[in-house]
């Protein structure tokens, strides 16, 4: 089965993560584990998403590096 996404809940659970750019190239690939200790482009989104969840939700950079951190044990 193929998902195509934009919300990090609905693909940090897949088997394999493909991170796609323009006309379609593979940037990365992998589970979202990996993905997040290569600090590649994938990482990069996680962590504009968990800005904008500070940004909007008024939390403290500690909530936030403990959810990346937890993010990372996945």
């Amino acid at each position: 089965m193929v998902v195509v996404a934009h919300r990090l809940a609905t693909v940090q659970n897949a088997d394999v993560i493909f991170v796609l750019g323009e006309g379609g190239k593979l940037l990365e690939k992998g589970t979202h584990g990996q993905l997040l200790k290569n600090k590649g482009v994938y990482w990069n989104m996680v962590c504009l998403i968990l800005r904008n969840y500070q940004a909007v939700y008024k939390v403290s950079d500690a909530n936030v590096e403990q959810c990346h951190s937890q993010a990372l044990d996945r």
